[in-house]
């Protein structure tokens, strides 16, 4: 039942959890009203349609899990101490109980999404966000370490692929030790 007043911000949360939880195509506008604890007229006037309101949800997504997960990856003076940070906090993220597995962004890469030219627009905006930042952080690092053997571009490519599959394998279950074991695995095999 909607309250007499909502807050957008966290009705936009709770629409990006349950996108995340669920999937686009599974979501549907009864499910987005039951989330956000409104009704139809409110969810028109405030957000349009479920296209919008999931455009939305990535840029809450970003704003809420990924910008702070780069933040913090900055916290640290030496690049191998981000790195393993950063993938140690996807890790927990991804494996959390209490939010849904993997990554709204990855889990949004399907086929279908990818049709539609605003959604995909989106998705590759952050895609390559990530792939800026991990390029810029890789450059200081090669450049500070002369890693004359690291392709910063090549390297990014390859972490986002990596984010990608951890986030696809966290949703079929595999655990927290694996998933760090692989990652621990691949940064010894670049020295990182």
């Amino acid at each position: 039942m909607e309250q007499p007043w909502f807050d957008p911000q966290v009705a936009m949360t709770e629409a990006m959890t349950l996108f995340w939880r669920k999937g686009y195509a599974q979501t549907s506008l009864k499910n987005l009203l039951d989330a956000m604890h409104i009704l139809n007229g409110s969810f028109y006037n405030t957000f349009k349609s479920k296209k919008q309101v999931f455009l939305q949800a990535l840029d809450c997504y970003a704003e809420q899990v990924l910008y702070p997960r780069m933040l913090r990856f900055k916290q640290h003076s030496h690049f191998s101490d981000g790195l393993r940070a950063f993938f140690k906090d996807m890790i927990t993220d991804y494996t959390n109980p209490e939010i849904p597995r993997g990554c709204l962004v990855v889990n949004s890469l399907g086929h279908e999404l990818w049709q539609d030219a605003d959604i995909r627009q989106r998705l590759e905006k952050y895609l390559q966000e990530l792939h800026d930042f991990w390029v810029m952080q890789l450059q200081a690092y090669t450049s500070q370490n002369q890693r004359t053997d690291l392709d910063p571009e090549l390297l990014s490519q390859l972490l986002i692929t990596v984010q990608k599959g951890l986030a696809s394998a966290s949703v079929t279950g595999m655990s927290a030790q694996e998933m760090q074991a692989q990652c621990d695995f691949l940064f010894s095999q670049f020295q990182l």
